[in-house]
């Protein structure tokens, strides 16, 4: 059964694709982008967490990738929703209402489904 959890990953707890993919992912955004995001969270923290699945002892990134590598980058801990399939992630905090989950952004998503899995896109 997936359990939606609530926590903070540790830099060295990324998986390694949150900060690879990130590293080759749109080669068409301006360096200025990261730039003004690491600048942005050295101000402000990170606003919204990323999302994760762990579903068959693989964690992998869902939606979040530039703040997972800007978490890795600055060694950060990483505020993190998981649909965590496996129990590897019981320490988290369980999310079971939407308004658990809500309560978790300074941005509200532009969507949003508390599943799970959960299921969140974009931020206004």
């Amino acid at each position: 059964m997936v359990v939606v959890r609530y926590g903070l990953l540790l830099p060295d707890d990324l998986p390694p694709d949150a900060i690879i993919r990130r590293r080759t992912f749109n080669a068409s955004v301006p360096k200025s982008f990261y730039d003004r995001l690491i600048v942005s969270v050295r101000r402000e923290g990170f606003r919204n967490p990323v999302l994760f699945n762990n579903l068959a002892g693989e964690m992998k990134i869902v939606y979040g990738e530039s703040r997972a590598w800007v978490a890795h980058q600055l060694g950060l801990p990483l505020p993190a929703f998981i649909n965590d399939g496996v129990g590897a992630f019981a320490d988290f905090e369980r999310i079971d209402t939407e308004a658990q989950a809500r309560a978790k952004f300074k941005d509200r998503p532009t969507k949003f489904r508390l599943g799970p899995p959960m299921f969140f896109f974009g931020c206004a």
